[in-house]
């Protein structure tokens, strides 16, 4: 619910205009040019490392072609061990868009050791089915992959660093 109080022409939306400031991730105004027109604190960083990427390609712009088509487009950009989602919004009517940023670095690197971890698991119970069938042992007396894996330590670590970023 958003608190409104009564000017004497018309009616203000109260801390509306902190929103932004007060969001923890980078949001930006820029022109359909380039030219930025805001930035919350937030954003310093993300735009240190995002001049220095626009510098280095040599006015080789990293804005989505689309910002001219007046669509929403994604990119990820890389800011050393950092990586951004970043959302190019165009705001319809007008010659500006906004930029949402949004720090994914934890959850790509669980999505990696996700990767890691089922690789090894593919691996074990392979290697487990294959003893199975090799020592001719029925089915009761053979290890159970399932057992061998949910003991791995391997895969202890990857739930705890999913139950982290979640």
């Amino acid at each position: 619910m958003l608190l409104e109080t009564k000017n004497t022409d018309n009616t203000k939306i109260v801390g509306l205009e902190n929103f932004p400031e007060e969001n923890p991730n980078p949001v930006m105004r820029l022109t359909k040019d380039g030219q930025l027109l805001y930035a919350n604190r937030a954003s310093k960083s993300f735009l240190e490392c995002w001049n220095r990427q626009l510098q280095q390609s040599k006015g080789l712009s990293l804005l989505p072609e689309a910002v001219d088509k007046d669509s929403i487009r994604y990119a990820n950009i890389n800011c050393g061990d950092t990586v951004y989602n970043v959302t190019f919004r165009p705001i319809e009517g007008s010659d500006f868009f906004n930029v949402y940023a949004l720090d994914t670095t934890a959850k790509q690197k669980a999505e990696q050791d996700l990767e890691i971890a089922l690789t090894e698991l593919k691996r074990l119970r392979h290697h487990l089915d294959h003893h199975n069938h090799s020592s001719g042992s029925e089915r009761d007396n053979s290890i159970e992959s399932s057992v061998i894996i949910g003991k791995s330590v391997l895969h202890q670590k990857l739930l705890k660093k999913i139950a982290k970023v979640a």
